[in-house]
């Protein structure tokens, strides 16, 4: 991937990866590009650990934080003054944050995304399906894997979706719904009227539904769950592509 400044600055052309690397996020704000993924290099910077930012009008390049993450970066959020990094890594610099780091742009420095009770998220982000933020609530879900929550005692539960509550912590899907969805489901996306999700499997149950065909798409909305297309009524295919919804009807 290619970054070119804009013309007449003095001494700046254009900014590069290494050549063997591979960009998979990038987050734009202003001038300021955040760019992540699985490369060593950036522009005259050596060691960058798979995250950098570039700024667009000066063309220079900066780290995110002294070591970046040690690992793969699959997914970049801003919200406020915080940057949301999701991806295969355990380290962020010498915090250990098992695939959810937030970095603190105001005062540049990493957080780990734990709630009030010390609870922390531990991702298989390799095969992540949809991350963003919702009503104050921070989303994430997998393809045909399920992510933990870990408490500090090291108790786990897993689940398909799991959601940062900035005020009751982590929950997992069956909290949010208050127990409507007991199996997998995978995120499409947020709307005006709620959460798509799709059932990507046999078995499903939802409570007011019981089983639901596979491929069907819910929409939640708070603890509300609705069923709004059968799968029956979609094409025999687990590859669904959800383009667009009117919600004005």
């Amino acid at each position: 991937l290619m970054v070119r400044s804009p013309d007449g600055i003095p001494g700046v052309t254009a900014g590069y990866y290494d050549d063997n690397g591979v960009v998979s996020a990038l987050a734009l704000r202003g001038d300021t590009l955040w760019i992540g993924g699985d490369f060593r290099r950036a522009g005259d910077l050596d060691r960058v650990g798979n995250l950098v930012q570039y700024n667009l009008r000066t063309g220079e390049w900066q780290r995110v934080g002294e070591f970046g993450v040690d690992r793969k970066v699959a997914a970049l959020i801003l919200e406020g003054d915080s940057l949301y990094v999701l991806g295969r890594f355990r380290w962020a610099d010498t915090l250990l944050v098992d695939g959810v780091a937030i970095y603190d742009l105001r005062h540049r420095r990493w957080w780990r995304l734990e709630d009030s009770r010390g609870r922390r998220p531990s991702c298989p982000l390799d095969r992540m399906n949809r991350c963003f933020w919702y009503k104050n609530r921070f989303w994430i879900s997998w393809e045909r894997l399920n992510s933990s929550i870990i408490s500090p005692e090291g108790d786990t539960v897993e689940s398909s979706v799991i959601v940062y509550d900035r005020v009751k912590g982590w929950q997992t899907i069956e909290e949010i719904t208050k127990g409507k969805i007991k199996t997998r489901v995978e995120l499409i996306g947020p709307t005006s009227r709620g959460i798509l999700g799709k059932v990507p499997v046999m078995g499903t149950s939802i409570e007011g539904y019981g089983i639901v065909d596979q491929n069907s798409v819910v929409l939640l909305d708070e603890d509300t769950v609705s069923v709004i297309i059968p799968g029956r009524k979609l094409a025999t295919s687990n590859s669904i592509q959800i383009v667009g919804i009117d919600s004005s009807r």
